[in-house]
């Protein structure tokens, strides 16, 4: 797999995700497959490239709770691995999509977060107890920084042997 370095792209995808606009990335994911797509590089690939500080376009699309444009991103990934590879992805300080995500507050890409985690216990696990650079899970930042609908959000939504290991 060659690596996708379309960092000129990446720029045009981060600014359809910070102002949520849901008709300027569908129509960038059709270009990007229609002019740069090979096998060896794919759709994959580009939502797991990365910008200067580690975000990735999933990564700032939580930042931004560009809820609308983090849905159409993730219905491009149809391999499980590779969402996880994706939703796994930290940034230079250690945050996944769902830490940024709680820690701006953005309860509703929350929900789309753990909608689609559900679906493996395994990644859900993962992220939910995952760390940051400074020890902080994603609930921790929810909590910490005021976003309490948020907060209980994430907890509400998680199995209760989970939810009691985070509060640990």
């Amino acid at each position: 797999m060659q690596e996708y370095t379309g960092y000129t792209h990446h720029k045009a995808f981060d600014f359809a995700v910070f102002v949520n606009n849901t008709k300027v990335l569908k129509l960038l994911l059709e270009k990007f497959k229609e002019y740069c797509c090979t096998e060896d590089c794919t759709v994959k690939d580009l939502l797991l490239s990365d910008d200067d500080d580690n975000n990735t376009i999933v990564n700032n699309a939580c930042d931004s709770g560009a809820t609308e444009c983090l849905t159409i991103l993730l219905n491009e990934i149809k391999e499980e691995d590779d969402l996880k590879e994706i939703l796994l992805k930290s940034n230079n300080k250690g945050n996944l999509p769902l830490h940024n995500a709680c820690n701006q507050g953005a309860t509703e890409t929350v929900t789309v977060l753990l909608d689609v985690m559900q679906q493996n216990k395994e990644l859900l696990e993962t992220a939910i107890l995952a760390r940051n650079n400074d020890g902080h899970t994603a609930w921790y930042l929810a909590t910490t920084e005021g976003k309490q609908e948020t907060a209980n959000t994430l907890l509400n939504r998680l199995p209760e042997e989970l939810a009691e290991k985070l509060k640990r």
